[in-house]
């Protein structure tokens, strides 16, 4: 479940590549020196989960010096930006993105959904930053708020009579101000 969410994920980023929908951002000098570069918005608790995740995975299969200095530059990169946006709370992200992968059961999916819509709701900017650290922790089985949610979606899908595998989260992502 947890692979084809990321298969999911990456035809999202080329149906949105076709559709000319991605950002795009030229550098350079002059026509010998220009390069462009293309890419998409991406939340900070999903791309902070999907690293984590690629790093685990990649721990469990070949892998090719490109591949590792590809995933230590994603890393750098990440790490880069957390630390630019806030020392203090960066630095307690790069501890948890670094840290044991939380994937642990089949409903981690569901999860981050919960997790993306606390993220974006309420205040932006630095104090919705503030308040990844607490809920990337939250994604750990052993924390109260993933039990509370475990034991609320097993209670709904035993209420609909049906497995929780078949429960989806079709709400749509509140609105909110890149």
């Amino acid at each position: 479940m947890i692979i084809e969410t990321y298969v999911t994920c990456a035809q999202r980023f080329m149906r949105k590549a076709y559709e000319k929908q991605r950002e795009e951002q030229i550098f350079g000098h002059d026509d010998y020196d220009k390069v462009t570069y293309r890419g998409e918005k991406v939340l900070w608790p999903i791309i902070l989960f999907q690293v984590n995740a690629l790093r685990h995975f990649a721990s469990f299969q070949p892998t090719t010096k490109e591949q590792q200095s590809n995933l230590y530059r994603l890393e750098s990169c990440i790490e880069d930006s957390l630390l630019e946006t806030d020392p203090l709370i960066g630095q307690q992200c790069i501890e948890w993105l670094n840290g044991p992968t939380p994937l642990t059961t089949d409903y981690h999916t569901l999860y981050l959904s919960e997790v993306v819509d606390e993220f974006v709701s309420g205040a932006g900017g630095k104090r919705r930053f503030k308040k990844l650290p607490k809920l990337l922790g939250s994604c750990y089985i052993i924390s109260p708020e993933y039990r509370a949610f475990c034991d609320s979606i097993e209670a709904r899908a035993k209420e609909l009579g049906c497995t929780v595998h078949e429960l989806h989260d079709f709400s749509e992502t509140p609105e909110f101000k890149w």
